[in-house]
């Protein structure tokens, strides 16, 4: 290169790094504003009205442009993947190359990309301030997929449902959060790139048979005992499989968080108490929502599957099957109206508001988890964990003390082999693999 050009190319160099850093610090002013801005919120209901929310889906989403009257039709996962474009806002650009680092471990067809770069992430966040929708993909365990696109005013509407949950449980901005999440999502991924005060993330580390290693349930309590945050979000089954870890090999913990946030896999009673029984000072409690239309509803205290919708953000209703259908007032440039769901649960409406009785997500026909639970819970507390092999007929029983025999599983389970695993100080193996979802059938979501 000749040396005339050095001082161009050092002037460009200079422009580049002044012009990340100032990306990179409006991010976090942006998302500490946002944080005390939606804590203040929820102080109060979100006054949103609802029917003129519909008429401007009319004019703007092109599947709704021509339908008459005010109640909209049922849409499914299916037909969103199959005319993805007919329910996307026309006025909204995207960020095309975001389906790029966007992650699926849950569809028929495991959807695995590789983490966003830092120069990723930082034109994501130029595109999203101007006005860009970033694609994150649906879960996608059903069989169906598709990419939800937010923009970033959808990101803080968005964080809405999940600030409602963690301000229930008595958090404030300045206590410190920690997210335990593989990072399929480019919204998590974007917080593991850009460090942000009070905001901690951690991946697990598993082993080649699917499980959480002893190494990264050391590097989660360690970060626990010295981060100290006051929040931990995460899905069930991995706290669950953390605290068999720390029972089996006497983790020690230091600080134990006040608040958990957990969401996304099933869990039984027994499950959800020998959690508790590890994180013994912690209010737990499981939420309820999706990526496609964010966290709408939080566990009832002192009721396990019973659940409190935010009913000011989203109406839900059943189907004839007690499939849930939801629609979401907070998102325009691809709103969920009338979305109907895989998950069960009983809706019912009282002076409180809505409520989702026995809300157990997708179930299996031929078992009843409620059923299974009550038993468990009405007849030995020792168990911990009950995972179903529906092509073997195998039971497989966790428990805390040594194999016996229990009547009432052997009369519900007739044509099964039960077979009991004890979980102690020289054991504690898994069946679930953690790369994911986990239901109380095994493998019920291949990859």
């Amino acid at each position: 290169m000749n040396i005339r050009h050095y001082p161009l190319c050092i002037t460009i160099i200079i422009i580049i790094i002044i012009t990340v850093i100032l990306v990179i610090y409006k991010f976090r002013e942006y998302v500490e504003n946002t944080k005390y801005e939606l804590y203040n919120t929820n102080k109060n209901r979100c006054n949103i009205d609802k029917s003129g929310f519909i008429k401007e889906v009319k004019k703007s989403i092109p599947y709704y442009a021509n339908l008459k009257g005010d109640k909209l039709p049922i849409v499914s996962k299916s037909k969103i993947s199959s005319q993805s474009n007919m329910f996307m806002n026309k006025y909204v650009g995207k960020i095309e190359n975001s389906v790029n680092t966007s992650n699926n471990n849950w569809a028929t067809k495991k959807i695995t990309q590789e983490d966003a770069s830092v120069y990723e992430c930082i034109t994501y966040i130029y595109n999203l301030y101007n006005g860009k929708a970033i694609a994150n993909i649906t879960g996608g365990s059903s069989g169906n997929y598709f990419y939800q696109w937010y923009t970033l005013d959808e990101y803080k509407r968005g964080l809405y449902g999940f600030f409602k949950c963690w301000i229930n449980m008595g958090w404030t901005p300045k206590e410190r959060v920690m997210l335990y999440y593989f990072h399929g999502s480019n919204a998590v991924k974007l917080l593991n790139v850009i460090p942000l005060p009070n905001i901690t993330s951690i991946v697990p580390k598993l082993t080649k048979d699917g499980d959480i290693s002893l190494q990264s349930a050391k590097e989660f309590i360690n970060h626990m005992n010295t981060q100290k945050p006051e929040l931990i979000v995460s899905y069930p089954s991995l706290i669950f499989r953390i605290s068999q870890l720390v029972y089996q090999h006497d983790l020690i913990i230091l600080h134990c968080p006040k608040y958990m946030d957990l969401s996304a896999d099933f869990l039984f009673s027994c499950q959800y108490n020998f959690i508790k029984s590890v994180f013994k000072d912690t209010d737990i409690r499981l939420s309820y929502g999706t990526i496609e239309f964010g966290q709408i509803a939080q566990q009832i205290p002192g009721k396990m599957y019973d659940y409190e919708v935010f009913d000011d953000i989203v109406d839900v209703e059943n189907d004839t099957d007690n499939n849930l259908i939801i629609t979401n007032y907070l998102f325009t440039t691809q709103p969920m109206i009338r979305y109907l769901t895989d998950d069960k649960g009983s809706v019912s409406v009282n002076s409180n508001g809505t409520i989702i009785s026995n809300l157990v997500g997708k179930t299996h026909e031929k078992y009843d988890y409620i059923l299974i639970d009550n038993m468990i819970e009405s007849n030995h507390n020792d168990i911990i964990n009950i995972r179903i092999d529906k092509d073997s007929k195998i039971i497989y029983i966790t428990t805390l003390s040594k194999k016996y025999e229990l009547q009432y599983i052997n009369n519900y389970f007739k044509d099964h082999t039960i077979m009991y695993k004890v979980c102690g100080k020289r054991s504690c193996k898994t069946i679930d693999t953690y790369n994911r979802k986990n239901t109380p059938i095994l493998k019920e979501y291949k990859l």
